[in-house]
Formats: C-alpha cells, sequence, structure tokens
C-alpha cells in the first residue's frame, strides 16, 4: 500500500514544505484509519522521475533518488539519502572514464622513441651507427663474391674437360672435381645473396630511424641536428 504524490508537486516545494506535507498525510492516514501493521514508522521515497512515494515497508533504493525515514507524527528520522553518483561526488554528465589500456604495438612504438632519443643527439650519429654496422656485412659480402667467382671459373673449367672428353667416358676423378665445384658454386652463391639481404636489412633498419627521429624531432618543435 502506498501514496504517490506528482512529479510537478514535489518540484514546486521547499524543503520545509514538503516536512510539512509529510506530517499531513501521515495525519489523515491516522485519521481514516491507518491499519496498525503499517508499525510506527512510513518510508517516502522519491524515484528517479520525481514521483514521491510513502510505504509502510523500506525498499531497496534501486532506482530511487532518495529516502526518508518518518514516524506516524511526520518527524523525520532520518536525512535524505543521495544517490550512489552523487554520493561518491560524481554526476552522470562528469563521471570519470577509465583510461583506455594501451596497445602492444602502442606500447612498442613508445619504447622505439624513447630509445630513439636516448641513443641519437643527430643524424649524423644515426649514419655514423649505420656505417659501422654495415662494416662487417659489406667485407662478408666482397669475400663471399670473390670466393663465388673463383668457384665458377673451375666449374667451367671442369665442364669444358668433360666437355673436350666427349663421347669418351668421363674420369670418377674429374666428375667427383666437377661436382664439388659446382657444390661450392650454388653454395657461395647462396650466401651472397643472404649478405646482400643482411645488409639491405640493416640499411633499412637505420633509414627507419633516421626518418623516425626526424620527425620526433619535427613533433617536439626542435630542428635536428646535422
Amino acid at each position: 500500500m502506498h501514496i504517490r504524490q506528482s512529479p510537478t508537486e514535489f518540484s514546486a516545494r521547499r524543503v520545509g514544505a514538503r516536512r510539512s506535507v509529510a506530517a499531513l498525510v501521515v495525519m489523515l492516514l491516522a485519521a481514516f484509519g491507518l491499519p496498525q501493521a503499517w508499525g510506527q514508522t512510513l518510508y517516502r521515497y522519491v524515484e528517479t522521475d520525481g514521483t514521491v512515494v510513502y510505504r509502510d515497508t523500506q525498499l531497496p533504493e534501486i532506482g530511487m533518488r532518495q529516502s526518508e525515514r518518518i514516524s506516524k507524527s511526520g518527524t523525520h528520522l532520518t536525512a535524505p539519502k543521495a544517490d550512489a553518483a552523487t554520493a561518491a561526488g560524481k554526476g552522470t554528465d562528469h563521471a570519470t572514464k577509465a583510461p583506455e589500456p594501451i596497445s602492444r604495438e602502442e606500447q612498442a612504438l613508445q619504447r622505439r622513441n624513447m630509445a630513439l632519443m636516448a641513443i641519437y643527439n643527430s643524424v649524423k650519429e644515426i649514419d655514423d651507427a649505420r656505417e659501422y654496422s654495415l662494416r662487417d656485412p659489406l667485407s662478408e659480402l666482397r669475400d663471399a663474391q670473390s670466393r663465388m667467382i673463383a668457384a665458377g671459373r673451375l666449374r667451367q673449367r671442369l665442364q669444358a674437360d668433360v666437355a673436350a672428353l666427349q663421347p669418351k667416358p668421363v674420369p670418377p676423378e674429374l666428375a667427383d672435381k666437377l661436382s664439388s665445384a659446382t657444390f661450392d658454386f650454388k653454395t657461395l652463391a647462396a650466401l651472397v645473396e643472404s649478405k646482400r639481404g643482411e645488409i639491405r636489412d640493416i640499411s633499412h633498419r637505420f633509414d627507419e630511424d633516421k626518418r623516425h627521429y626526424i620527425e620526433l624531432m619535427a613533433a617536439n618543435k626542435g630542428t635536428p641536428a646535422p
């Protein structure tokens, strides 16, 4: 059993008037034969839409803005309770959003930016680091190319010897030499391609570092040192 008061009437009254109305409603209920089952207190609720509700039982305050416990004589026994958002000091329009988690890609980019700014002080330092990193791979590439050329020449001579013996059978020793020279040539050719790929990767990495370093300096409104 409950009595409702319209939102319009509720919004037009002040705090003092609301207490008077509460007392009047309780006295009217008592005058018209309020059942004894109601006990000694009433509970006054204000719903989220502004509707005032009087009940003889306490309800969970889910969906209610505030509630007051009043006696049959109209005396307020408990102060109005603000809703959870107001009690926490946070209105629904001003709720603080939790920071969004940073993805692994963004974390890796942040670490890269910090490393670039910590390692290099100028573009020239990046170029010097590139030159130093390429020194050994370039030397190994030149050595592999030289050996590959020598193996290729040996294979050509052996192939010519085999052709000169036709249509006679190829001696096993000559066949073994040709097979070994062919294997060495193919192995050195693969090594040359591997070293070329390594050099391309190193150059690309330093090109990216240099470009990214220049972008970071520009973003920080600083001109990168030459």
